[in-house]
């Protein structure tokens, strides 16, 4: 019952960050890129800039979070590591990507690079350098941005043994990424020193930072275990909920 409760107020989450993500999309690349000479729609725009970009970090950390036990496995598997991330993650990438293929064909008269969504739909996003264009479905470079972090991630845990090394070298790397990016946020350049994809420097500070709260979370869950503790619980929670959407509520 207590993990039902976790993933339900996770999902809800994930619900409301999904919906600022569609709003940004809405306002930044559609009414405020069509009707420019509205001043609301340019008001706006200006207003929400940044709220896709951390929409989409705390997408990242949540994963991170599930990431946790995945990669503490006491035993080194990468095929199978590697397998089950596949199964999990194909289905949604191959899905997305044949929606952007029919609808736009179908009623948009708009015909996206075939070779890029092949592509796309075996985690080779302009993210890696080999699938050049920009794709048209903005879920793929999401799923295959976690797709290899999670690789690189289970390969560092199992690379450097003892967990205060690892979580101290992730928390370094996770920072320096971090604050590269936000130094950057306006800059849509493609490769951070011509060869570190932008995609990847955000999505692996998000998992890595999701992956060192995951422990304390695990810890923290044991704690649940009354009505009062619940409710201290339930009001962090909601004082979580509040900062993270802090950015939107009070920039519009």
């Amino acid at each position: 019952m207590e993990n039902k409760k976790i993933y339900n107020n996770i999902n809800f989450l994930k619900l409301l960050l999904v919906l600022v993500i569609v709003y940004y999309h809405i306002i930044c690349a559609k009414m405020g890129n069509i009707y420019t000479s509205v001043e609301m729609y340019s008001h706006l725009k200006h207003k929400i800039s940044y709220t896709g970009y951390y929409s989409v970090f705390f997408f990242f950390l949540i994963s991170g979070v599930f990431l946790y036990k995945s990669i503490n496995g006491k035993v080194f598997d990468f095929k199978d590591f590697v397998y089950k991330r596949f199964i999990r993650l194909w289905p949604v990438l191959a899905f997305s990507c044949g929606l952007c293929i029919i609808i736009p064909t179908l009623f948009m008269d708009y015909h996206p690079n075939t070779q890029t969504m092949i592509l796309n739909m075996f985690f080779i996003h302009r993210i890696t350098g080999l699938a050049h264009d920009m794709s048209w479905n903005g879920v793929s470079w999401f799923i295959c941005a976690l797709f290899w972090n999670s690789i690189i991630l289970y390969i560092l845990r199992h690379l450097i043994k003892e967990k205060v090394k690892f979580n101290f070298t992730i928390f370094i790397i996770s920072t320096i990424f971090l604050l590269l990016f936000i130094k950057n946020i306006g800059d849509c350049t493609t490769f951070y020193f011509n060869f570190i994809p932008r995609e990847i420097i955000i999505s692996f500070s998000a998992l890595g930072f999701g992956y060192l709260l995951a422990e304390p979370l695990y810890s923290l869950k044991e704690l649940r275990k009354n009505k009062l503790t619940e409710a201290i619980f339930s009001f962090l929670e909601i004082i979580a909920l509040c900062l993270i959407f802090m950015p939107l509520i009070f920039s519009t």
